[in-house]
């Protein structure tokens, strides 16, 4: 059973590593976990999961139909319709996320990902604007634009801290450091703690940690589920928690089209940036009951 994961946005499929190592001075790190670990931390094996892990998403191309869920700790839930557009280009993947509103404007986001990131969303002219703000949010959630762009993919430098059990599995466990010339992208980070399952070969959760290593922001995969008529499973919760406000979101997808060729206009940033005139073809989506 092969299970694909794409994020955080997270998404997704959330890690493409190699190891290297390099001066950190610049910067102090967060300290490894304090559970028990079960079985010997080998950095080699940590190596081969990272690069194993690197194939792991929804395919080149994809379409989603969700519901974004605003869960703040004091204040009523509000529920917002979405879609996801994901594909993959010379830069890197790239992600088109729409909210939809049935009392208010669209808000519409462009993610590049890869080597170059950057990111557009949509003006109160209905234009594309590149937002330079790493922090910005969408639709007042805690998912950001980092989190869709997914950096530490890029890192390089990580401890193997070995496994340990996540909810009951075996899981690896992995402590990334982000590079010196990127420290200053990431204020108060001093990494991302990434759980893999190692059954399915898949990303659980995501924490970012600042340099004492408490938890800044947690992203979880809630539900796991095989989309219907095919061999494919995806996640199909995620849950996104602040953990200085205890605010949350959770994203749950209600359909899915893998592997569907996706036109290049949607993932313009030029001219006008409105909804998608959009329509999966015949037998495509697949939605989950």
């Amino acid at each position: 059973m092969t299970v694909n994961w794409r994020m955080m946005v997270l998404a997704g499929c959330l890690l493409a590593l190699v190891s290297s190592v390099c001066d950190a001075q610049s910067r102090r790190r967060p300290p490894s976990t304090s559970y028990a670990p079960i079985g010997v931390p080998d950095a080699a094996e940590g190596r081969r999961i990272l690069e194993a892990s690197r194939q792991i998403g929804f395919g080149d191309s994809f379409y989603l139909e969700f519901e974004l869920r605003l869960l703040p700790r004091a204040g009523s839930e509000v529920r917002l319709p979405g879609r996801w557009f994901g594909t993959r280009n010379a830069t890197g993947p790239i992600t088109r996320i729409e909210i939809l509103p049935k009392d208010a404007a669209p808000e519409i986001w462009l993610v590049q990902g890869g080597s170059s990131s950057r990111v557009w969303s949509r003006d109160a002219d209905g234009r594309a604007r590149e937002v330079t703000d790493p922090g910005a949010v969408i639709a007042g959630s805690q998912v950001s634009a980092i989190d869709l762009q997914t950096p530490f993919m890029q890192w390089t430098e990580f401890t193997y801290e070995g496994m340990t059990r996540f909810r009951g599995r075996p899981t690896h466990v992995f402590l990334l450091y982000p590079p010196d010339d990127q420290v200053a992208r990431f204020p108060g980070v001093g990494g991302v703690r990434a759980y893999i399952d190692t059954g399915f070969n898949a990303l659980s959760q995501v924490q970012w940690v600042d340099e004492d290593g408490t938890a800044l922001k947690t992203i979880t995969a809630g539900s796991v589920r095989k989309v219907p008529g095919t061999d494919r499973w995806i996640v199909t919760v995620l849950d996104v928690r602040d953990d200085r406000t205890r605010d949350k979101t959770r994203l749950v997808i209600g359909a899915a089209a893998l592997d569907l060729p996706l036109p290049g206009e949607l993932f313009m940033p030029s001219g006008a940036l409105e909804p998608a005139e959009f329509v999966a073809p015949d037998g495509a989506l697949r939605r989950f009951e």
